[in-house]
């Protein structure tokens, strides 16, 4: 700086306002910590109307309550992970459309876990996934047969 005083901020605002954001986690810090995206999160804060705090231009500050309950719901993400594919991960594997991996699990082929993930992505077993894997027929699309042909 310059010399004059009318953009000059004193010292102890300076540390207090430090002070404070050492302490206070955002939501970016949120992000580095989970590995899960910015938007995702900010999604969850919105779908589950999580209590946050303005930081001022474009921060926001997550309460410790905030927090906790972001890191259960990332938790309960990675679980359902490790147990089960999403559908869009299941229909990847076994190259069909995500509307036939709910078909075969409405007739019974692939077994749905009981629990949506926290954006309400639907998963499905590794071991139905696996099963479908080694019998690509329960797969295939079944048409009827048409007359005259």
């Amino acid at each position: 700086g310059g010399t004059h005083r009318g953009h000059m901020i004193r010292r102890s605002a300076v540390v207090s306002f430090h002070q404070d954001s050492v302490q206070r986690i955002s939501l970016t810090d949120m992000e580095e910590r989970t590995g899960v995206s910015y938007h995702r999160l900010y999604n969850w804060i919105r779908r589950f109307d999580l209590e946050v705090q303005p930081g001022g231009d474009r921060l926001i500050f997550l309460p410790e309550s905030t927090v906790t309950e972001m890191e259960r719901l990332v938790a309960m993400e990675r679980e359902l992970q490790k147990r089960g594919l999403s559908f869009g991960e299941a229909a990847s594997k076994l190259g069909v459309q995500s509307r036939t991996i709910d078909s075969r699990v409405k007739m019974g082929v692939l077994e749905e876990l009981p629990v949506c993930g926290p954006d309400g992505t639907r998963y499905v077993t590794r071991a139905s996934v696996q099963k479908a894997i080694a019998q690509p027929d329960l797969m295939t699309r079944r048409r009827p047969k048409r007359r005259g042909r």
